[in-house]
């Protein structure tokens, strides 16, 4: 009878602990998707953008406007909101850089690297960081890291392109 009070117990314990930390954990993603929402409107709102592709990559936004020919990402990190918008005419590559763990040979993580023609600095958007993201999201991620280069990439050369047809 006591054994069976006991383990009663604890697992009760166990329950409640787990839906604290699960109520805890939904607050502080909330927070972090409410800052990445209001700052993607702001963007969108402060160069009046049209947005045409959209994807949320963990507490991250990459979006494309393709008629303004714009890129933009916005980052939550660290309790801090990091919002841009790129002209892809100011574009002069892209490509997707996976670092790898030089003994397993794991994927730690995935980039998008920006070059600007008018700047030496490269931009980065993460796609996949094993540090905070699950195992199980990298195959989605590298999916999508594939979609956002490709798009990027055809919006880059049809930009190029434009002025010839014109």
């Amino acid at each position: 009878m006591h054994l069976v009070l006991g383990i009663t117990i604890v697992l009760m314990a166990i329950l409640f602990y787990i839906g604290f930390m699960l109520l805890f954990e939904d607050k502080h993603r909330s927070k972090e998707s409410v800052a990445v929402d209001n700052a993607f409107k702001r963007v969108i709102k402060r160069h009046r953008l049209s947005i045409s592709d959209v994807d949320v990559v963990g507490s991250s936004i990459i979006a494309l406007d393709k008629k303004t020919g714009k890129l933009v990402l916005v980052v939550y990190k660290n309790g801090v909101t990091w919002e841009k918008c790129f002209s892809l005419n100011q574009l002069l590559f892209c490509q997707i850089v996976n670092v790898q763990d030089k003994i397993s040979l794991c994927i730690k993580s995935i980039k998008l690297e920006l070059t600007f023609s008018n700047d030496s600095r490269v931009i980065s958007f993460v796609f996949f960081d094993e540090k905070t993201d699950n195992l199980s999201d990298l195959p989605s991620r590298v999916k999508k890291s594939k979609y956002w280069k490709r798009k990027i990439q055809y919006q880059i050369s049809c930009n190029q392109l434009e002025p010839l047809l014109c």
